[in-house]
Parts: structure tokens; sequence; C-alpha cells
């Protein structure tokens, strides 16, 4: 497939002039292109900041604020307030919150490396007690499954002197440099996402080194802070839900967000790839299960008929068909995740300010063998409008940009059907869209 370039969408004459400053080869950019403080945690699906960067540049309006209200790992926030814009940020995610706010912090690099000094020297003195031990058995589901014995220690070892940090800012860079070893020396299987232990073979030799992996980890990250040292704003971090959030009406001059690309069964589960760094950092059980049920598409997501939304969109109608003659209660999913996905974009338009971008990166994927497309059905929605607050509101689609995943995580073939070790063969996730949208 050939390769795309941002081409200049037409203004009205109350827009400034786009910035001219944007690189010429942003589509060739891969998910590994992780540039300074963005490499220091892994997270499912993140932008890639040159994109990122090169979005703002096009479409930001000086003076006025960005969101992301699918924040994830903090990518616009970063590059938003490198360029000096005010960036306000949602996810339901905890872990979503302290990776942004840790990157958006910038610490003397002197200090962590002090500090990193002073964990390791108390790490390699303390012993972990039997009870320590059964504690943390007690209170983290099937520890002992997802983790071995002397990685537990290890965890619980390290956890202690993390905690141990006054400084709240340094504390964070730490528990997020804690979260990715917790990743890192976990059972499960090196590049999943999901959680999928590793072959019992591969487990008799597998031990990982709890302090060496959290040394790398820390030490990549205090490399990564010159990245933001001329930052000079902090960004507003929320936990609001997409579909609803407590910000004003008319409030942002900017929307660029990567939503979900389907529910979290078959694509991209957040609640999972989080869950032990979570629980491991403390946060209740039953709130990090709780993060895939709400979630797009999850069981307990959205309110009302989820069958409205085919009415608004023919695309959806006509794939909710074929995925519903292979699997009923798969289609209940797929209407739930674009019932979802249309309040989320009708929030966005709420917020977003008349006459003002909403850039929307999302790829097609797969349900039951059925390809859905994705990107054609949240065009549908966005035009369709809504009625917000007495008045009817849409967004106009002005270019649909599409960029090949050259490295990522999701497999290219075979989807998980949601029952252990079943899969179907078909084509995956390969390329997404940047969708270019104005608010009318």
């Amino acid at each position: 497939m050939g390769q795309h370039v941002i081409t200049r969408p037409s203004q009205p004459a109350s827009l400034p002039p786009i910035q001219e400053s944007v690189s010429k080869d942003w589509t060739m950019a891969n998910e590994n292109d992780q540039e300074g403080i963005h490499s220091i945690h892994i997270y499912p699906a993140r932008m890639v900041p040159q994109v990122i960067r090169d979005l703002i540049k096009l479409y930001g309006r000086e003076g006025e604020p960005i969101g992301d209200f699918h924040g994830g790992s903090g990518t616009v926030a970063v590059e938003g307030l490198k360029l000096g814009y005010d960036v306000t940020t949602t996810d339901i995610n905890p872990l979503s919150e302290l990776l942004t706010s840790v990157k958006c912090t910038y610490i003397e690099e002197s200090k962590l490396e002090d500090r990193l000094s002073k964990i390791r020297a108390a790490f390699s003195i303390a012993k972990i007690s039997h009870a320590e031990v059964r504690d943390a058995t007690d209170k983290i589901p099937h520890l002992e499954y997802w983790f071995q014995p002397n990685v537990i220690k290890g965890l619980i070892n390290l956890k202690s002197k993390v905690l141990d940090v006054r400084d709240s800012d340094i504390r964070d860079f730490f528990k997020v440099c804690f979260s990715y070893t917790v990743r890192k020396a976990s059972n499960n299987r090196t590049r999943e996402f999901k959680l999928y232990r590793r072959p019992g073979k591969k487990l008799k030799t597998y031990d990982p080194n709890v302090l060496d992996i959290f040394t790398t980890v820390a030490k990549k990250g205090i490399s990564g802070m010159s990245y933001i040292k001329d930052i000079t704003k902090k960004p507003t971090i929320l936990t609001d839900d997409a579909r609803h959030t407590s910000l004003e009406s008319n409030y942002l001059g900017l929307q660029l967000t990567s939503p979900p690309y389907g529910d979290s069964t078959t694509t991209v589960a957040y609640g999972q790839f989080s869950k032990y760094p979570l629980l491991w950092l403390g946060y209740d059980v039953e709130d990090v299960k709780n993060i895939d049920k709400v979630s797009f598409g999850g069981k307990d997501s959205g309110e009302g008929d989820a069958r409205d939304v085919l009415e608004r969109s023919p695309s959806l109608k006509s794939v909710e068909e074929k995925v519903r003659a292979r699997d009923p209660k798969r289609s209940e999913v797929l209407t739930r995740f674009f019932r979802d996905m249309n309040d989320s974009l009708k929030e966005m338009r709420r917020v977003l300010k008349d006459r003002r971008f909403c850039i929307i990166i999302i790829g097609n994927r797969t349900m039951r063998g059925v390809g859905i497309p994705t990107i054609n059905i949240t065009k549908e929605l966005a035009e369709a409008g809504w009625e917000i607050e007495g008045k009817r509101k849409k967004f106009e689609c002005l270019d649909v940009k599409e960029r090949h995943i050259y490295q990522k995580r999701l497999p290219y073939v075979g989807a998980p059907q949601g029952r252990t070790g079943e899969w179907e063969p078909c084509d995956l996730i390969m390329n997404e869209a940047i969708i270019v949208m104005k608010s009318d």
C-alpha cells in the first residue's frame, strides 16, 4: 500500500494558518519509535509521538486547550505540553492516570539517580518473611500462578522501598518503574498484552531478576527526562468516563484521541494489561476487574438500548446482521461497543468549540470472521449528529488518511474467540486511519 501524507484541510477565514514545521515521514513511524520519556512503560495501542506532534501542529489553535478522551499512556498530553498547549486527558484506567502524570513531570536526573542507588542498596540487605509472602498471596488473586516464588519475594521487597520514598513526584516515577517491572518479571508471555501464561517448559528455566529489571527500566526513564525538561505546565488529568465528562461545553479547541478499536474480549483488554501492576501497587481487586467491564462494549458499559445505534450507521447495521447470523451474543457486544463509541463522539462534540477539529485515530477489526469497518462506522456516527443542549450538532469528515502499523503487539492473523485455546484465522488490525473531522 502506498504511503500517505496529511494534506492541509480547508479552513474558514476565522481559523489561523496551519503551522509549517511538520515532518514528512510520520506515516513510517512505528509504535516502537517511542522517544524520550515515552519509552518508560509499554501500554496497549500507544500512539506514536511523531504522529501526534505533527497533528497538533497541523490542527491545534494557539491559546486553545487540547483534549484526549482516551488518555492512555499520555502521548497527547506530553506532546501537547511540549508545544505549549493546555491539555486535558481522561481515562478510566488508574494506570493511565499514573503514567500520564509521571511522563509530564520533569525531575532532575541527579535526584532520580541518587534515589535509585538508595533503593538498590536497601533492596540488597532486606529480608522477606513468610508472613509478608502470605499477605501478598492473600491480597492478590492467583499470585503464585503468574509469578515465580523468587519474583514474588523480590517484588515485595522492591515495592516497600519504592513506597518509602517521601517525595511524591519521585515516588510516582519509581511506581511507574515498578509497574513495568511487574509486567516484565511475570509469567505472562513477552509479547502479549492479555494474560497468557508462558508454556510450562519455558517456565522451568525462567528466572527473572527483579532488581536488574527495575534498574534497567529506571535508567531508561531517567535518560528520558531531558525530553520533558522544557515543559512548564501540568496537564489536567481526569478519571471521567469518556461518555460523560465533567468538562464544560465548548471548552476545547482540538480533540485528538485514539479510542479502543474494539471490545476488550477480542481486541485490547486494557484491564487485563493493567491488572497485576495495579494490584501490586495496592489498588482494589474489584475496581481493577471493573476496568474491562465498563470499557466500550463491556457487559456493564453504557446506558440505554444498544440496538438503537444500528439506525445511525448503515455500515454497522449491515455487518451486525452478518455477525448475528454467526453468533448472536457477539452481535450484542458489537452493538454495545458502537453505542458506547457513539456516546463518546457525542461528548467530544459537546465539549469541542464550533468549527474546530476532532482527530480520531482508529482501525478496522474482525469479529467472528466478519470484517468490521470501524473507520467508516465512526464517520457515519459522527456525521449523523446528536441533539446537544437543545441544538443539532455534528461533525463533518474532511479527510481520512491510512497508515500501516509496522510493528505492534496485536497479532496480524488469528482472533481469540473468548474461549481458552480457540482462535479464528482472519486478517486483524494491520492499518489504522486518521480521521480528520470538523465541528459544525
